[in-house]
């Protein structure tokens, strides 16, 4: 079931006109997937007080969030980023890669959450197998935390290639809509 988005993001009162359709019809929802930061493909990032409320009607009508933020790590330098949503409630989950911080197609990712939840052996398998080879590369780069200093490498890189893609269309095209995170460099 869709729900309303718009420049801002998701709509947390489509979400609860959604919520009271369904209860009005004897449905529930259980999980909502969404994607609260850099969304692909608006870039769209919800605003602390959406984020509350949508937490809020998990807590209301009684379901846990799915929140992809596999690019929440990826914010522009000096650019402030709202925290993880998984920091706002236990009902949320959420998800990441290594595969947008490391290296693209990467087959391995976390979960955070405040719930306190066990899984089998903790790890999921995805494709297939779990790539212990893969997972051993990138423990000594968490536990040193150098993946901080990589983190912080790559959101220059980026910021300076948003720059020069947006100076060069600029010159090309004229005045554009973007994100103030790129305008006022």
């Amino acid at each position: 079931v869709g729900v309303d988005s718009d420049e801002c993001g998701l709509v947390p009162e489509s979400l609860e006109d959604m919520l009271i359709r369904l209860k009005n019809e004897g449905k529930t929802v259980q999980i909502l997937y969404t994607i609260p930061g850099h969304h692909n493909p608006t870039s769209c990032t919800l605003s602390d007080e959406r984020r509350k409320r949508i937490v809020e009607l998990s807590q209301k009508y009684d379901f846990y969030i799915i929140a992809d933020e596999v690019y929440q790590s990826l914010s522009f330098q000096d650019h402030e980023f709202p925290p993880s949503l998984a920091t706002l409630d236990k009902r949320v989950f959420s998800v990441s890669s290594f595969s947008k911080i490391i290296s693209p197609g990467m087959r391995l990712g976390w979960i955070s959450t405040e719930a306190q939840v066990t899984v089998g052996k903790g790890v999921f398998e995805s494709g297939g197998n779990i790539s212990s080879y893969t997972a051993a590369m990138i423990h000594p780069g968490l536990e040193s935390r150098e993946i901080d200093k990589h983190l912080s490498i790559i959101r220059s890189d980026l910021y300076l290639r948003a720059k020069t893609l947006y100076t060069a269309l600029q010159q090309a095209l004229g005045r554009l809509n973007l994100p103030d995170v790129l305008i006022s460099y």
